[in-house]
């Protein structure tokens, strides 16, 4: 037999998962709200990246920014990112995302943002049964009669019943990273901040955010905090220009003048060759 009381329920718990699926946007949301890094390429196209076709590990994370540069130094480069807002998503569809990017690690974070409230309006149908009583006298060939009788009629109708909804939403964020192979020069660099121009006085040059371990620049005792400012005798206007002026002396020894605290300083740099 139909079970209306169980069936009813499971309408109920599916409209109010309807609704915080919808606040995802009725989509697996690691995948949706996916930003790719690699300008489109994949893992195996990019020759300095290495390609995993593993169980990715996941790694909780409270602090976005420490735990990438803890990824880079440790050989790591991330390849893209999710971020959204919504209910708790479970790791499954980054995990998901990750072996679909050949991705070895996933940073995941979460962090709650609100909660929205209201009520799902559900209406269902109503049945009826009104009963009458009739009496009278009617004429016959053998004079008049008397009756009485009842008679019912069936009454359709709805109902509308509301019931609340409270959904927890969390800004969560996902980065996905691969093993890097022997970078040429092996620092994170990006450019000086406002503050930081000020504060050397200076509009040119790169900071760097990271080192990697044993590589060209760890091994030449550059630290995260440097401002390169040349790079064999060549002008560092900012980060990209680190890329391109390594990448044009890859497999030589080249001088690094940086400032650090301060002070102008020079280290000379065995570069790697590209990978």
């Amino acid at each position: 037999m139909f079970n209306l009381c169980a069936s009813w329920r499971g309408f109920i718990a599916a409209t109010i998962l309807l609704f915080a699926v919808l606040s995802t946007g009725c989509v697996q949301p690691y995948s949706a709200y996916y930003v790719d890094q690699l300008g489109g390429r994949r893992v195996a196209d990019v020759p300095e990246l290495i390609p995993y076709a593993g169980e990715p590990q996941v790694i909780t994370s409270a602090n976005d920014l420490a735990a990438g540069l803890d990824m880079y130094t440790n050989g790591y480069a991330m390849i893209g990112y999710s971020a959204f807002n919504g209910p708790v998503q479970s790791a499954d569809g980054a995990i998901q995302q990750a072996k679909k990017l050949q991705a070895e690690v996933i940073l995941l974070s979460g962090a709650y943002r609100d909660t929205i409230s209201g009520s799902v309006p559900v209406i269902t149908p109503k049945i009826s049964t009104v009963t009458g009583v009739q009496s009278g006298v009617v004429s016959t060939p053998y004079g008049t009669a008397n009756y009485h009788g009842t008679s019912s009629s069936t009454v359709y109708d709805t109902t509308t019943t509301y019931y609340p909804y409270h959904v927890d939403r969390y800004d969560q964020f996902a980065s996905y990273w691969v093993r890097m192979r022997p970078p040429v020069f092996g620092a994170w660099v990006l450019d000086l901040s406002t503050d930081l121009q000020q504060k050397l006085g200076r509009n040119k040059g790169a900071i760097i955010q990271a080192v990697l371990k044993q590589g060209p620049a760890f091994n030449a005792n550059l630290l995260p905090g440097d401002v390169i400012t040349e790079i064999a005798g060549e002008t560092v206007s900012d980060g990209k220009s680190v890329v391109a002026i390594v990448g044009r002396h890859a497999g030589n020894s080249v001088t690094v003048s940086f400032v650090r605290n301060g002070q102008p300083m020079q280290q000379t740099v065995k570069l790697n060759q590209r990978p």
